[in-house]
């Protein structure tokens, strides 16, 4: 495969938003959100929403837009508990902080329940 022919996707995962990057053959392109750009630019908000089954129904701004009605299954800000034990999200205020439930894994982890 020639360098023309690959395409490389890059993306920063933020704590509230995140932006994607592409470069298709030796082209960068900045993806755009399909609702077209924020307030905050180009970026896409980090959140996603799923549905009482546990399936994803949407992500970006169509999930933020659900939060208010659909707090238990609209996730957001998961950044802050990526990598983090149980007992320091909850020390920290993230455990409870957030419609959706966090629990303990068997590893002392954080588990996102929805």
């Amino acid at each position: 495969m020639t360098a023309e022919e690959r395409c490389l996707i890059g993306i920063d995962l933020g704590t509230y938003n995140s932006v994607a990057a592409a470069v298709i053959g030796r082209q960068p392109l900045i993806l755009c959100p399909e609702e077209g750009p924020s307030s905050q630019g180009t970026c896409f908000p980090s959140v996603v929403e799923f549905d009482e089954k546990g399936d994803l129904v949407n992500v970006g701004l169509y999930a933020l837009r659900s939060l208010p009605v659909y707090p238990q299954t609209v996730v957001v800000a998961v950044k802050r508990l990526i990598g983090k034990a149980f007992n320091s999200a909850k020390a920290a205020g993230d455990v409870g902080r957030f419609g959706y439930a966090i629990a303990k894994d068997s590893d002392g982890g954080c588990v996102i329940q929805v």
